[in-house]
């Protein structure tokens, strides 16, 4: 949601915080919804990670469910912003 509303792009780095014992060595390869980090903190260190492939572009509106959207306020609100103002 943060790159929908403007507020991160490519450039901004992604951490993710984990166990040591989740760390694998073997290169993934994720989905269209999955999001890459460029390091891992864990409690025995750190780990940057040297490529980087294509971030997804934002909120992907077809994989939700409206139900959920309606259970969300901000993803209703994020939504409101990107539709053009009704015009008279």
């Amino acid at each position: 949601m943060l790159k929908e509303l403007g507020r991160i792009d490519e450039q901004t780095p992604v951490v993710a915080a984990v166990h040591d014992c989740q760390v694998v060595q073997e290169k993934l390869h994720p989905g269209s919804t999955g999001t890459l980090v460029d390091c891992i903190a864990m409690p025995g260190g750190h780990h940057k990670i040297e490529w980087r492939a294509n971030r997804p572009c934002g909120v992907i509106w077809d994989l939700l469910d409206p139900k959920r959207i309606q259970q969300m306020p901000p993803l209703q609100e994020t939504r409101a912003m990107q539709r053009p103002a009704p015009t008279a």
